[in-house]
């Protein structure tokens, strides 16, 4: 039995924030919507706010998963991002935008998680 699209989204982002947990991230909020726009997870280390867009692919047959954020997409996070920092009176704090390439199997198996670190640069 294969995953629906929303039920994959779910385990890849519950394996990408318990692999940045290990890293020595701390989880401020998970699927933070605002307007428009959804943030996956929100993190912070040292200050720093990371907000993170996760991307689960259980095959390449759709392309690499990071290929799906598209500049609209981009547009979306941060202004999402911005609501955040305004909501939590945190418009000073340092931040930085991540995405999490989540790879499973037909089984649900979490195969690879990769990390990639400022995405809008």
């Amino acid at each position: 039995m294969s995953l629906s699209n929303k039920e994959l989204g779910k385990i890849g982002e519950k394996a990408a924030c318990s692999f940045l947990e290990k890293e020595g991230l701390k989880l401020l909020a998970k699927n933070y919507r605002a307007l428009r726009g959804e943030i996956d997870l929100i993190m912070s280390r040292g200050g720093e706010i990371i907000f993170i867009e996760v991307k689960t692919r259980s095959s390449d047959s759709y392309g690499y998963p990071l290929e799906s954020i598209t500049e609209v997409k981009k547009g979306h996070i941060f202004r999402t991002a911005q609501m955040f920092l305004r909501e939590n009176n945190l418009e000073d704090a340092e931040f930085s935008f991540w995405a999490a390439a989540v790879y499973a199997d037909k089984k649900k198996n979490i195969e690879k998680v990769e990390i990639i670190k400022d995405i809008f640069v």
